[in-house]
């Protein structure tokens, strides 16, 4: 058994009224390992309801115009070979919402993009980079899984 680590910035473009909390949802599996980003008084995450759970972070003072916040997450992972679902990250209210997720892999693992639902992928990974591609998210809901096995000697 393994883990799966995320890194998240995400950016906000708020529009028209400041806001003084932000809402992500997350798959139920992920556990939050921090959160960062300027002016937060706290961070607190709601029960899981249907898989998922809600991260609210609470500003100290509204925000408006741009904001970025950052995420630190990590999930379990069973043994392998695995198909393993990058976490689907949704901003909670967005009437627009698209980013990129860059996909890294540690050298003893093999990694290959299988399901991509709202996802398409931009470029392949560089040989020895660790990174396996570059994927754009066109809109939420969205989902990304990879086939992750361990990498065969080569001779």
């Amino acid at each position: 058994t393994g883990s799966i680590s995320t890194q998240a910035e995400l950016m906000y473009r708020l529009l028209r009224a400041p806001v003084t909390e932000l809402r992500i949802g997350l798959p139920e599996a992920q556990e939050v390992l921090g959160v960062t980003g300027s002016g937060i008084r706290e961070w607190r995450v709601e029960p899981p309801a249907a898989g998922r759970k809600v991260l609210v972070v609470v500003a100290e003072k509204p925000l408006k115009d741009e904001y970025r916040l950052g995420l630190t997450l990590e999930a379990p992972v069973a043994n392998l070979p695995a198909e393993v679902m990058v976490p689907e990250i949704e901003i909670v209210g967005a009437s627009y919402a698209r980013g990129q997720v860059t996909v890294s892999a540690e050298g003893q693992l093999d990694v290959t993009p299988k399901t991509l639902n709202q996802v398409t992928r931009m470029t392949a990974g560089s040989e020895g980079t660790g990174v396996v591609g570059v994927f754009r998210l066109l809109r939420q809901p969205w989902k990304l899984g990879l086939d992750v096995t361990e990498a065969k000697a080569q001779v």
